[in-house]
């Protein structure tokens, strides 16, 4: 029976704020700088806009200085190249919607003091903090009250602590500025308004129905599935499709205004592609190397890999998939909209090809669905008390075991111990129940490491071996020297030139490189060099090709070789360059010669050794 006024759950819910609120402010004086990586490009538009008046990017000298001083990212990789000129940036501007009134604060306050008013100083650092806070703890008071419509104050008062301290949603409400964070909060209130809606149809609720609805597609456009709830609300058999038919003709004038308003968050998006690249849609995430393949959906590793599987480090979920039965059982009605949205979303995340994203504890773009997932977890833990005895005492436990399991991984994660992107189940089970950092050979058993600068270091090559070598030959010109004398051996080469700039290039697809998940490679070029390589400058590029497009690109720049360069005679120019994690297995290797310089360059062949890992194929 509830308790009056619903004690056990708000006494929850406020030492779970509290919890929020103690561990975010020690989080945020580790961490630094708020402002970096991914929220570095949706918080963008908002300085580029009201500050520096440029956002289409056309001149990016304060987006490289703030990197530079902020150190938001190695790379500027939030944006790129547009087709009017100026950069394009790949992330939607939901968030930056929602960041606007802190930011405007924070220019206050920079304005105001000894901070630089550049828009990425420590007072717009921590408005981002003080907003992606809130929105935690909104998000924790809006699915309690969502969930008392539903259960007991007791089953809240559990799933609060289940979904907030037992799944990887806490490391999201307490690592700040993490677009799940909001996505979550933002769900809770959808299915809020729905059920209300659907109670007492009014305008009030299809304004604040559209708007979110909005806000959540211009947040994360996939997330567009979101309209499926209030579409399917309510409908499970012929006479509930009837009823719904008949509500929707009867409130046909809130319904349009929720679109319409709906509209309102997108509107900004649409102007902004529009303005800057001649189109209301454009396709702004352009790195070939990953994107969505629906045909080969991942699904398997997004559920249970070592590496970032949703299953293996959120198990309590395990117990929501099955809760989906009971909620077929007693309440058909919500079963529908929540099972396909969640079958929907699952397939969408499993369609990315790079399913692991982000250094992340666990799998983050499963976060926002546990305001929907919260219901059948729910209804689980109702029928735990028609089980018998030995029955719930096991699944109490094992709920229980979960959660502290949940947070001793989070602080493992916060230590080091758990890596962000690169963990594989023998280190996992090396480190399962550390609280010390891992030794050299237990780094040894996670994924190769790949670097986000522009070279690729070799660190440990006694644990590889040559596998196989690939070379071209270019059956050109007979080379004579530049004095007219025949070389010492007749060689078949490639001339560039200002007008044939690129040599052929050497492809191989990766599935003929290595079986394995990863190949260390040598690639080596024959280039004959006349003068100083600064008058004549080349570079020997290797990147790979998916569909034409390019991604993982490598240029070696003949005049910032670190090696010795003898002019007057052949060299061999080589640069290291490690394998990606292909799109595709049939995606090519592509090694070749690009003359920038405006004078001949003869060019002989090019050669790639593989060097695969001893082990861990």
């Amino acid at each position: 029976m509830q308790l009056k006024h619903n004690k056990v759950s708000w006494y929850t819910m406020l030492a779970l704020m509290l919890l929020l609120v103690v561990v975010s402010f020690q989080r945020l004086h580790k961490r630094g700088n708020i402002i970096s990586w991914d929220t570095f490009g949706y918080y963008l538009y908002l300085p580029a806009t009201f500050i520096h008046n440029d956002p289409g990017l056309f001149d990016t000298g304060f987006v490289e200085e703030a990197l530079e001083n902020y150190k938001g990212s190695v790379t500027f990789y939030q944006a790129s190249p547009g087709p009017k000129g100026g950069m394009i940036i790949k992330y939607s501007p939901g968030l930056a919607l929602l960041f606007l009134p802190g930011f405007a604060l924070a220019h206050m306050v920079a304005m105001a003091s000894a901070f630089p008013a550049d828009g990425f100083s420590l007072p717009y650092q921590y408005s981002i903090f003080f907003t992606s806070l809130l929105f935690a703890l909104f998000g924790l008071f809006t699915i309690r009250k969502l969930l008392l419509k539903f259960f007991s104050d007791l089953i809240v008062a559990l799933l609060l602590a289940l979904l907030f301290a037992g799944t990887n949603l806490f490391y999201v409400s307490v690592n700040h500025a993490l677009v799940h964070n909001f996505l979550f909060a933002l769900y809770a209130l959808l299915l809020w308004l729905v059920m209300h809606w659907h109670e007492t149809p009014n305008t009030r609720l299809s304004v604040f129905l559209g708007l979110t609805m909005g806000l959540i597609i211009v947040i994360r456009p996939s997330d567009a599935i979101c309209v499926l709830i209030p579409l399917l609300w309510g409908v499970f058999k012929k006479e509930s499709l009837k009823w719904k038919v008949k509500l929707v003709a009867k409130h046909l004038r809130q319904i349009f205004i929720g679109f319409l308003t709906m509209t309102i968050p997108i509107l900004p998006q649409l102007i902004y592609w529009k303005v800057f690249t001649g189109s209301f849609l454009y396709y702004s995430y352009d790195n070939p190397g990953e994107g969505l393949d629906f045909l080969i959906p991942n699904t398997w590793d997004v559920l249970f890999s070592f590496r970032k599987g949703w299953l293996i480090y959120t198990p309590v979920m395990i117990f929501a998939i099955y809760g989906f039965k009971y909620v077929y059982e007693k309440r058909r009605d919500l079963f529908f909209p929540l099972a396909i949205f969640a079958a929907i979303n699952l397939y969408l995340v499993s369609s990315w090809t790079t399913w692991w994203y982000a250094g992340s504890f666990g799998h983050l773009a499963m976060v926002q669905s546990y305001a929907i997932m919260a219901l059948p977890l729910g209804y689980f833990l109702v029928s735990i008390k028609d089980m018998k005895k030995i029955w719930r005492q096991a699944l109490i436990f094992l709920l229980g075991f979960f959660l502290l399991l949940n947070l001793f991984q989070t602080w493992q994660y916060f230590n080091g111990i758990i890596h962000p992107d690169s963990m594989t189940k023998p280190y996992y089970k090396a480190v399962f129940g550390r609280i010390s950092p891992p030794d050299e050979e237990m780094k040894s058993l996670l994924l190769v490491q790949r670097s986000l600068d522009v070279d690729d270091p070799f660190p440990n090559p006694e644990d590889y071996y040559l596998y196989r070598t690939f070379e071209m030959d270019f059956d050109g010109d007979q080379w004579i020297n530049p004095e007219g004398i025949p070389s010492e051996k007749v060689r078949d080469v490639i001339i560039l030139s200002p007008a044939q700039p690129f040599s052929p290039a050497l492809e191989i697809p990766y599935n003929r490189l290595t079986v394995a998940d990863h190949a260390f490679l040598k690639v080596r070029g024959n280039v004959f060099i006349e003068e100083n390589p600064a008058d004549n400058p080349f570079t020997l590029v290797v990147t790979f090709d998916h569909k034409g497009g390019n991604y993982k690109y490598r240029g070696l720049d003949v005049e910032k070789y670190g090696q010795e360069i003898i002019v007057g005679q052949w060299n061999t120019i080589e640069t290291i360059y490690l394998t990606p994690e292909p799109r595709r297995r049939t995606d090519e290797l592509r090694a070749f010669f690009w003359l920038r310089g405006q004078k001949p360059l003869p060019v002989e062949e090019i050669k790639v050794e593989v060097w695969v890992p001893k082990r861990g194929w």
